[in-house]
């Protein structure tokens, strides 16, 4: 009886140990997210002022170099393809609705609005 229970104890650490850090992992991603985030704005603020490319092409070439955050690179990238049919604003908004990050709703919404930071008429993207 004594060896059940045992048993029965180590098999509850041992899950509890697994979910507890499932759940850490989430956060430590999250965090890693928005860091790369907020250095992927960066670089595009620096390459909307000092350079005189199209926003698709800067968000195309941001999305590039973020081969270690594929989820992060996939909303500059699909945000500078939709750009073709849709203006900068709603492409940007798709793009960041559609990827899958750890972030929450919060973040999301947050990071939605640097869409309407960017100006259409001067950096691509149609009307």
């Amino acid at each position: 009886m004594i060896v059940i229970k045992g048993t029965l104890l180590f098999l509850v650490f041992i899950s509890c140990s697994y979910i507890g850090k499932m759940f850490s992992n989430q956060y430590k991603k999250r965090v890693e997210e928005l860091q790369e985030m907020k250095k992927s704005f960066l670089v595009v603020e620096t390459k909307m002022k000092y350079t005189y490319d199209l926003l698709p092409e800067i968000l195309k070439e941001v999305g590039a170099g973020l081969a270690t955050f594929p989820n992060i690179a996939n909303i500059f990238i699909n945000a500078s393809d939709y750009m073709k049919n849709q203006n900068a604003k709603e492409s940007w908004e798709q793009a960041v609705e559609e990827s899958k990050t750890s972030m929450t709703k919060e973040d999301i919404s947050v990071i939605k609005d640097f869409g309407k930071l960017i100006r259409k008429n001067r950096y691509g993207g149609t009307s």
